[in-house]
């Protein structure tokens, strides 16, 4: 049996801090006046980053329904709204990301230790 574990504790981590430190990047930039266009760059290297982050921990956004993809997709839209984007909300997708890959995780692991028996 292959128990499946996509997203490892120290990625976890280490992909909360990197989001972190990209929510706290672009709460800075804000008030400047060339902040609004750096923070979108910004989000969109963010969103780049972290979509290619998930695809090599085999994470796929439209594998098991429609969840990670909403609030990933759903929440690089929202980085993209100005004064909105100070808000930590690339920590905040990116947690519930693997929240819900690490239900689907566990959801699969059971199913496979129910077919074995």
């Amino acid at each position: 049996m292959n128990e499946r574990h996509r997203i490892p504790v120290t990625v976890f981590a280490t992909m909360v801090g990197v989001a972190g430190a990209i929510d706290a990047l672009a709460a800075m930039l804000t008030p400047l006046i060339i902040g609004f266009a750096l923070n979108s760059i910004l989000s969109m290297l963010a969103w780049v980053l972290f979509y290619i982050w998930f695809q090599i921990q085999s994470v796929k956004f439209l594998e098991g329904g429609l969840r990670k993809a909403i609030v990933y997709f759903g929440g690089g839209f929202l980085e993209l709204i100005p004064i909105i984007n100070i808000l930590p909300i690339w920590t905040l997708t990116v947690v519930l990301t693997i929240f819900i890959v690490r239900v689907e995780d566990a959801e699969y692991n059971k199913k496979m230790i129910e077919a074995t028996v």
